[in-house]
Protein backbone atom coordinates (compact mmCIF):
# COMPACT_ATOMS: atom_id res chain seq x y z
CA UNK A 1 0.00 0.00 0.00
CA UNK A 2 1.53 3.35 -0.99
CA UNK A 3 2.13 6.00 1.64
CA UNK A 4 -0.53 8.70 1.68
CA UNK A 5 0.58 12.06 0.38
CA UNK A 6 0.91 14.76 3.00
CA UNK A 7 -0.23 18.27 2.18
CA UNK A 8 0.23 21.34 4.37
CA UNK A 9 -2.10 24.33 4.24
CA UNK A 10 -0.93 27.79 5.08
CA UNK A 11 -3.55 29.74 6.99
CA UNK A 12 -2.83 33.46 6.87
CA UNK A 13 -3.75 35.41 9.96
CA UNK A 14 -3.34 39.03 10.95
CA UNK A 15 -0.88 40.15 13.62
CA UNK A 16 -3.68 40.29 16.18
CA UNK A 17 -4.47 36.59 15.71
CA UNK A 18 -0.95 35.28 15.13
CA UNK A 19 -0.20 32.33 17.39
CA UNK A 20 3.36 31.52 18.38
CA UNK A 21 4.47 28.11 19.58
CA UNK A 22 5.25 29.40 23.09
CA UNK A 23 6.94 26.13 24.09
CA UNK A 24 3.93 23.99 23.21
CA UNK A 25 6.16 21.21 21.86
CA UNK A 26 8.22 21.14 25.04
CA UNK A 27 5.08 21.02 27.16
CA UNK A 28 3.76 18.06 25.13
CA UNK A 29 7.10 16.27 25.44
CA UNK A 30 7.13 16.83 29.19
CA UNK A 31 3.55 15.54 29.46
CA UNK A 32 4.50 12.39 27.52
CA UNK A 33 7.56 11.78 29.73
CA UNK A 34 5.52 12.30 32.88
CA UNK A 35 2.80 9.91 31.66
CA UNK A 36 5.38 7.30 30.59
CA UNK A 37 7.10 7.45 33.97
CA UNK A 38 3.82 7.03 35.84
CA UNK A 39 2.73 4.25 33.50
CA UNK A 40 5.93 2.39 34.36
CA UNK A 41 5.20 2.83 38.04
CA UNK A 42 1.62 1.59 37.65
CA UNK A 43 2.52 -2.09 37.80
CA UNK A 44 4.56 -1.59 40.97
CA UNK A 45 1.81 0.51 42.56
CA UNK A 46 -0.75 -2.20 41.83
CA UNK A 47 1.53 -4.89 43.28
CA UNK A 48 2.16 -2.93 46.48
CA UNK A 49 -1.49 -1.94 46.93
CA UNK A 50 -2.70 -5.50 46.40
CA UNK A 51 -0.07 -6.81 48.85
CA UNK A 52 -1.06 -4.24 51.48
CA UNK A 53 -4.75 -5.03 51.07
CA UNK A 54 -4.24 -8.79 51.12
CA UNK A 55 -2.13 -8.58 54.28
CA UNK A 56 -4.76 -6.39 55.97
CA UNK A 57 -2.59 -3.28 56.36
CA UNK A 58 -4.75 -0.84 54.42
CA UNK A 59 -3.60 1.42 51.63
CA UNK A 60 -0.19 3.04 52.13
CA UNK A 61 0.01 6.86 51.81
CA UNK A 62 2.51 6.50 48.97
CA UNK A 63 -0.20 4.77 46.93
CA UNK A 64 -2.49 7.73 47.53
CA UNK A 65 0.32 10.07 46.43
CA UNK A 66 0.69 7.94 43.29
CA UNK A 67 -3.03 8.30 42.49
CA UNK A 68 -2.77 12.07 42.97
CA UNK A 69 0.28 12.17 40.67
CA UNK A 70 -1.53 10.07 38.08
CA UNK A 71 -4.51 12.42 38.18
CA UNK A 72 -2.23 15.44 37.78
CA UNK A 73 -0.52 13.70 34.85
CA UNK A 74 -3.87 13.17 33.13
CA UNK A 75 -4.88 16.79 33.63
CA UNK A 76 -1.48 18.02 32.42
CA UNK A 77 -1.73 15.77 29.34
CA UNK A 78 -5.21 17.10 28.56
CA UNK A 79 -4.00 20.69 28.79
CA UNK A 80 -0.85 19.99 26.75
CA UNK A 81 -2.59 18.19 23.89
CA UNK A 82 -5.73 20.26 23.46
CA UNK A 83 -5.86 22.15 20.15
CA UNK A 84 -4.74 25.76 20.13
CA UNK A 85 -7.19 28.47 19.07
CA UNK A 86 -6.18 28.30 15.40
CA UNK A 87 -6.52 24.50 15.27
CA UNK A 88 -9.90 24.75 16.97
CA UNK A 89 -11.22 27.42 14.59
CA UNK A 90 -10.09 25.86 11.27
CA UNK A 91 -10.90 22.23 10.67
CA UNK A 92 -10.58 19.92 7.67
CA UNK A 93 -13.85 18.07 7.20
CA UNK A 94 -12.90 15.95 4.22
CA UNK A 95 -12.01 15.67 0.55
CA UNK A 96 -13.91 15.03 -2.64
CA UNK A 97 -13.70 11.50 -4.11
CA UNK A 98 -10.87 12.50 -6.49
CA UNK A 99 -8.90 14.36 -3.80
CA UNK A 100 -8.99 17.53 -5.89
CA UNK A 101 -10.86 19.67 -3.36
CA UNK A 102 -10.61 20.10 0.39
CA UNK A 103 -13.58 20.91 2.62
CA UNK A 104 -12.75 23.28 5.45
CA UNK A 105 -14.90 24.25 8.37
CA UNK A 106 -14.22 27.83 9.43
CA UNK A 107 -15.95 28.57 12.74
CA UNK A 108 -15.71 32.38 12.54
CA UNK A 109 -18.40 33.69 10.16
CA UNK A 110 -16.53 36.94 9.44
CA UNK A 111 -13.32 35.08 8.59
CA UNK A 112 -15.32 32.62 6.45
CA UNK A 113 -16.84 35.47 4.39
CA UNK A 114 -13.44 37.14 3.96
CA UNK A 115 -11.90 33.81 2.93
CA UNK A 116 -14.55 33.35 0.23
CA UNK A 117 -14.12 36.95 -1.00
CA UNK A 118 -10.32 36.62 -1.27
CA UNK A 119 -10.54 33.22 -3.00
CA UNK A 120 -13.59 33.70 -5.22
CA UNK A 121 -12.20 31.76 -8.17
CA UNK A 122 -11.23 28.66 -6.20
CA UNK A 123 -13.62 28.51 -3.24
CA UNK A 124 -17.34 28.18 -2.63
CA UNK A 125 -19.76 27.46 0.18
CA UNK A 126 -20.74 23.82 0.54
CA UNK A 127 -23.66 22.68 2.66
CA UNK A 128 -23.24 18.96 2.01
CA UNK A 129 -20.49 16.45 2.68
CA UNK A 130 -20.26 13.03 1.07
CA UNK A 131 -19.47 10.40 3.68
CA UNK A 132 -17.51 7.30 2.59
Amino acid sequence: MPNPRTISFLVRVCEEHHIADDGNGRMRCLAMLFAAFLSGLSIFALIFVSYDLSSGRGIHPIAIAYVVGLTLSLVFGYVAFRPNTLEASVGIIGFDPDFQHVWFELKNAEYRKQFIMENQTISEFVNWVEMA
